[in-house]
């Protein structure tokens, strides 16, 4: 990852439980589906593209190349708190 894109999508040192808690169940879900994938990055499906786009404005999510006509996505850096935050959020909506 080139070093202007890793310093854009660092956010490890922001609080956002209070943005977090605001996410629905479906962009918690697919942001933590890239997170736990091979250097957090991966390809929206056909019904997740709505969902790319709203953490995309959100800056939870950042747009790295396309293959094809899909988009591949990769997620910023979070802090270990937030992570967390967010898997509990979706253990708890399940």
């Amino acid at each position: 990852m080139d070093k202007q894109l890793y310093t854009m999508t660092d956010r490890r040192e922001e609080d956002l439980s209070n943005e977090i808690v605001e996410l629905t169940d479906q962009q918690m879900r697919f942001f933590l589906r890239l997170w736990e994938s091979p250097e957090r990055t991966g390809f929206a499906g056909i019904d997740e593209s709505g969902i790319a786009g709203q953490l995309n404005t959100k800056k939870y999510i950042f747009k790295i190349g396309k293959i094809g006509s899909r988009q591949r996505w990769v997620t910023a850096w979070l802090n270990n708190q937030n992570i967390a935050l967010m898997r509990e959020l979706v253990n708890i909506s399940k």
